[in-house]
């Protein structure tokens, strides 16, 4: 823990995370990395819900403390990209907090600007906020993120939606992108389970490429026994069989790479598929063995959200985090 503390002295920046920013998915889709941090308490503060929004605030309380953890060495254009997220709702404050073994250090903590609030009420739960808010809160970090990394990118706004929101461009339609998909430069990808998910995929390529929803005939969508995620395989003789899902564009050869190391049990084939205006030759993970006995019956994708996506979402980040510690 002393290295926690020690990092105070070293030319980057400790902040204190008590909300959102407590969830590795949320991290890892605004800085690429999930930072060193450890557990902490920010003493004579409360944390409030804030009506109409899913995350918190905290504001100065005497004999209240807040729970959260501290992320170490986070760089300075890291902390300007927490500064863009936490909008014009906070103010980055110095406060000192408590680590495990009685250290105390300085840190940077976003606390709500306005102390006198009407909006703010009552304790704020993290449990519940990462069951019920969570997939969709990485969602919108990764569009938030999309955003900011454009060249003409525009001022975020508050807004009263459960969300900090940006002002965004306006997105592609699918049959523009259907219309246009074979001419992109990249690699183009079929998927149909987990990655049909954009927070899944945000965590994978650190953004989220354009698709378009697609049908591939001739195959079957199986459930796999002891495993969340699905498979598919031909279907001899029987054409009108098919899996929905959608098409990834512009992959580029590293993504194809990490796509390819996530999809380790299964063979990557060229498939046709169709698009609402065209039909295209993709990039399709097969599962290869084609004579499993653990597969069975139909996956059902919105089950998968409901029930496993929280979870999935969490072996993701450790995945990447793997991948990236054996290619470096």
């Amino acid at each position: 823990m002393g290295s926690v503390a020690a990092a105070a002295a070293m030319d980057a920046h400790m902040v204190f995370v008590y909300g959102s920013l407590m969830a590795d998915e949320v991290v890892h889709v605004l800085l690429n990395r999930v930072p060193q941090s450890s557990s902490a308490i920010l003493n004579n503060y409360h944390r409030c819900g804030i009506k109409g929004r899913v995350y918190p605030a905290i504001i100065p309380m005497e004999d209240k403390s807040v729970e959260g953890r501290v992320l170490c060495e986070i760089t300075q254009p890291e902390l300007e990209i927490l500064d863009t997220f936490e909008a014009v709702e906070y103010e980055r404050h110095t406060v000192e907090v408590s680590l495990p073994e009685e250290q105390k250090v300085q840190v940077n903590a976003y606390v709500w600007g306005n102390k006198d609030d009407p909006e703010l009420y009552g304790e704020w739960d993290f449990e519940e906020w990462k069951k019920s808010h969570m997939s969709d809160f990485v969602k919108m970090t990764a569009e938030f993120m999309e955003e900011v990394q454009q060249p003409d990118s525009k001022t975020r706004i508050a807004s009263k939606d459960g969300f900090t929101s940006p002002i965004m461009n306006e997105p592609a339609t699918p049959a523009a992108v259907a219309m246009d998909g074979g001419s992109n430069d990249g690699h183009k990808v079929f998927v149909y389970g987990s990655l049909m998910a954009d927070e899944v995929v945000s965590i994978l390529l650190k953004r989220v490429p354009p698709s378009s929803p697609a049908i591939l005939y001739g195959y079957h969508r199986f459930s796999i026994r002891e495993k969340v995620y699905p498979a598919i395989l031909p279907v001899v003789g029987d054409k009108e069989v098919q899996v929905p899902g959608r098409v990834l564009f512009g992959i580029t050869d590293p993504e194809l790479r990490v796509f390819d190391a996530f999809e380790d049990q299964y063979e990557r084939l060229v498939l046709e598929v169709s698009l609402p205006e065209k039909k295209l030759e993709v990039n399709t993970y097969i599962w290869l063995n084609k004579d499993d006995p653990d597969l069975y019956g139909e996956w059902d994708v919105e089950e998968w959200r409901r029930l496993h996506m929280s979870e999935f979402l969490e072996m993701t980040v450790r995945f990447i985090k793997e991948l990236q510690s054996a290619t470096t």
